[in-house]
């Protein structure tokens, strides 16, 4: 048993070796894989921007504008053309607390800071606070913008204009409506002031950094962005302080919206140098204003690349603990095992030695079970001595598949005469295949001497006909023949049984396989029959063929060649 032992502890220490490199490889693939998944994650991210993330929050954020502005526009479009503005305008001259409480009532409605009303003619603005009406002054600046209007060939309905009192960021939107009078003539204005910080907090709560929102008029000149409440450059501020026009100087200008502006298309993406974006414009009040929505793709990946890293590193700091520690594991239960192959093998002799005993024992009952069927009718002792024969070659093969599995130093090789063995096997066999009502063919007894293991080669030759006598249809035949060539014994053993699919000869000498094929008479299978035929063949040096059955016998015909021992002739 020395060897035998020697040679399990080197296959643990092997073992343990090929486990260390399976874990450094597997640390290997698992970093390339999380590098891939990395680049993937990637790509995927930048798809999700330009095909989900991108079209929702546009979507948001029109829906939300439209929401802020659209009571504004269609208040001020109603009050403009139902009303008799001629009328409350010289009303309002003779009484402008009149006009002054009307105001105050069509903000409320309009849900707007203040209501304005111009007229042209008297060159007076009826301001929301005021009890008298304002006179402008063409030599003002704070007035300028008012008369510069005036003198326009086309007048627009509606007009836009960023104020603020304060310079902070406080910033209205003034929206001022055309006013007519029957004829159709321009006579003056109704104004909406409407804080922008009110917009800009309704936007906040679906912007995230690198997501801008900005305002442009219908000369494509930035009015105000509303992500961070800057104006654009040229854009005119009222102060109340020093009471004149200042000029913003907080955007010197932003390339990315001409290059927005410039493009044909509404909705796209666009590309500088290494910087890339998402557009979209939405025209508002029939393209008086422009709303840009930009997302800066590469400052969105760069937050989500570093979300990203940092799971990576987690994953990969994990997995390495997990790697570490099974190699370190390895390393320390290496010894322990080898001390452990010592009482297995010791364990495992003990248990071959029982299981022979066991097997051994069963085998001597199940003998005198066969010899005390002598005198019971056929009809009753026919299947009891199938099932007797059938129970006495799966313990057989039981033992075998124990002791050759592993263990190839159990073939006791000797000379005998083969005359005597074919007589054994074919008297064995016959009356349990005539049993199930087949045609058992042999031929004569061949006088030559072999040199093997007498029971291995039995045990070969039985579990190849039982094989064929299992799977054999009653009213079919079973055939087996022996004959001398030269320094060869040939034998084929052949059946009219359901022979082996393509599918089965793929696996056909596994252990515990079950095949496609199944017995005709009902009886057991373990899936060793084959297994224990292969091994043993091997182990005696005996070539074994399967083969297609002859046109006579369809089944399966299997070939043995066994050289014969030419000193014994």
């Amino acid at each position: 048993m020395v060897p035998v032992f020697m040679s399990d502890i080197e296959k643990i220490i092997r073992s343990s070796r090929y486990i260390i490199l399976l874990a450094c490889s597997c640390f290997i693939i698992y970093l390339v894989f999380l590098l891939v998944s990395y680049l993937s994650a990637v790509n995927r991210l930048e798809r999700q921007f330009e095909d989900s993330t991108f079209p929702k929050l546009t979507e948001m954020i029109d829906h939300r504008i439209d929401l802020f502005f659209k009571p504004s526009v269609k208040g001020l479009s109603l009050l403009s053309e139902t009303l008799n503005w001629r009328d409350i305008m010289q009303t309002a001259a003779s009484d402008p607390r009149w006009l002054k409480s009307r105001m105050k009532a069509w903000a409320a409605e309009l849900e707007v800071s203040s209501i304005g009303v111009s007229d042209r003619d008297r060159r007076i603005v009826w301001d929301y606070w005021s009890d008298k009406p304002v006179v402008l002054d063409p030599s003002l600046p704070r007035d300028e913008w008012f008369f510069d209007f005036w003198k326009r060939e086309r007048k627009p309905d509606w007009t836009f204009t960023i104020y603020s009192e304060h310079l902070s960021k406080d910033y209205q939107l003034y929206i001022d409506r055309l006013i007519r009078d029957s004829s159709g003539r321009p006579i003056g204005s109704i104004a909406a002031q409407i804080p922008l910080f009110r917009l800009r907090e309704l936007l906040l709560q679906i912007l995230s950094e690198g997501e801008r929102v900005i305002i442009v008029d219908e000369n494509a000149n930035t009015l105000i962005e509303i992500s961070q409440m800057e104006t654009g450059e040229g854009v005119k501020t009222f102060s109340l302080r020093d009471a004149r026009i200042k000029k913003s100087s907080q955007n010197a200008g932003d390339l990315l919206v001409g290059n927005i502006l410039s493009q044909a298309g509404d909705y796209g993406r666009l590309k500088t140098g290494n910087e890339k974006s998402f557009y979209k414009r939405t025209r508002l009040f029939n393209g008086a204003l422009t709303s840009l929505v930009v997302m800066d793709t590469n400052y969105q990946l760069m937050n989500e690349r570093d979300r990203l890293i940092k799971d990576l590193i987690l994953s990969f700091a994990i997995f390495t603990l997990f790697i570490g520690g099974m190699l370190i594991t390895v390393m320390l239960f290496t010894q322990r095992l080898k001390t452990l192959a010592i009482k297995l093998e010791t364990g495992k002799s003990k248990f071959e030695d029982l299981l022979f005993i066991i097997t051994h024992g069963f085998a001597n009952e199940i003998l005198v079970l066969q010899k005390s069927l002598t005198g019971i009718p056929d009809r009753v002792s026919t299947q009891i001595y199938l099932r007797l024969c059938e129970m006495s070659l799966m313990i057989q093969n039981t033992v075998n598949a124990a002791r050759l599995d592993k263990n190839k130093d159990l073939i006791i090789s000797k000379s005998y005469d083969f005359a005597w063995q074919w007589e054994k096997l074919t008297g064995n066999f016959k009356p349990l295949s005539e049993g199930k009502g087949q045609k058992f063919l042999s031929s004569p007894a061949v006088g030559c001497m072999i040199n093997n293991d007498e029971e291995m080669v039995y045990q070969i030759l039985a579990n190849l006909v039982s094989n064929a006598i299992k799977y054999s249809p009653p009213g079919g035949e079973v055939r087996l023949n022996a004959g001398v060539e030269g320094d060869t014994l040939f034998i084929t053993v052949s059946d009219s049984g359901p022979g082996f699919i393509p599918e089965d000869r793929e696996a056909l000498y596994s252990k515990f396989r079950k095949l496609s094929a199944k017995p005709s008479g009902g009886e057991r299978s373990t899936g060793l029959g084959l297994y224990i035929v292969k091994q043993l063949a091997d182990a005696c040096n005996i070539r074994l063929t399967l083969s297609q059955g002859s046109s006579e016998v369809c089944g399966a015909l299997w070939e043995l060649e066994i050289k014969t021992d030419q000193a014994g002739v």
